[in-house]
């Protein structure tokens, strides 16, 4: 099923956006507050005092992947 979504889902939001275009959508807007939101996190996370640096890593890692940031394959998810 996994491998299924993974076929699909690429082509749903293919099919999302071309439709996107007739509706208006603050795009700016929610990248904006969805970036604040995901930068707050982090923020709480390095000023957590009893993480230790591979435990915030982690932590940032999660609320990347949280915000479906593409993190690259330096982290083991």
């Amino acid at each position: 099923m996994e491998l299924l979504r993974e076929l699909v889902y690429p082509e749903v939001g293919k099919m999302v956006f071309e439709h996107l275009e007739a509706i208006s959508i603050d795009f700016e807007t929610i990248a904006t507050k969805k970036s604040i939101q995901a930068l707050d996190e982090i923020k709480k996370v390095i000023h957590n005092e009893t993480l230790n640096d591979f435990e915030i890593v982690d932590k940032i890692v999660e609320i990347f992947i949280k915000y479906n940031i593409d993190i690259g394959g330096c982290h083991d998810c």
